[in-house]
């Protein structure tokens, strides 16, 4: 064999197909029937990972929520609500807002994107065993906690419960400015 040359057309090759035969006919049969037998199942299989892999990547880069937390409440007092901060730390925001709620409610929170740039919190009362909503005369303020898992960027708008803080401020009689004790 000479020494490559890329300038020089290497010609030299066989022609095809060969003369002799590289495998017996019968081999080859056997070979050629056996793929058309495995055709199906091979892609089925090929299918099934396909999807198994586009739902592994929705699992690991859909947003869920890793905690929700509120703190003890301030009784009937006038804090207007309002975002405390909020960080993003990789792929983990972290959001401190707070909000009057009432006092005798059992809040869950959770969360929805309603744009790339859209965050709505969303804290619910939830009944308790027996099907009952609690709820009670006065209003309190809470700092609520949440931990959302797989955020893609800080959100440039915030709302709780579809609403702004504006509106969260104003509602249920509450003032745009402290009331003294």
């Amino acid at each position: 064999m000479r020494n490559f040359d890329r300038k020089i057309p290497f010609n030299d090759l066989p022609l095809l197909p060969p003369k002799v035969d590289i495998e017996t006919k019968s081999t080859l049969r056997k070979t050629i029937s056996a793929g058309r037998a495995l055709a199906p199942q091979t892609s089925l299989i090929l299918i099934a990972l396909i999807l198994l892999q586009s739902l592994n990547i929705c699992a690991q880069t859909a947003p869920s929520i890793e905690s929700f937390n509120l703190s003890e409440c301030k009784e009937n007092c006038f804090i207007k609500a309002d975002l405390i901060s909020i960080s993003k730390i990789k792929d983990t925001l972290l959001i401190e807002a707070g909000i009057n709620l009432n006092c005798c409610g059992n809040f869950r929170g959770s969360f929805e994107f309603l744009t790339k740039d859209t965050l709505n919190l969303i804290i619910k009362n939830q009944p308790d065993e027996k099907g009952i909503y609690k709820s009670c005369s006065c209003n309190c303020y809470y700092v609520t906690q949440f931990k959302i898992l797989n955020a893609a960027s800080l959100p440039k708008i915030i709302l709780i419960n579809g609403r702004t803080f504006e509106e969260n401020r104003n509602d249920a009689g509450w003032f745009e400015e402290e009331i003294p004790e």
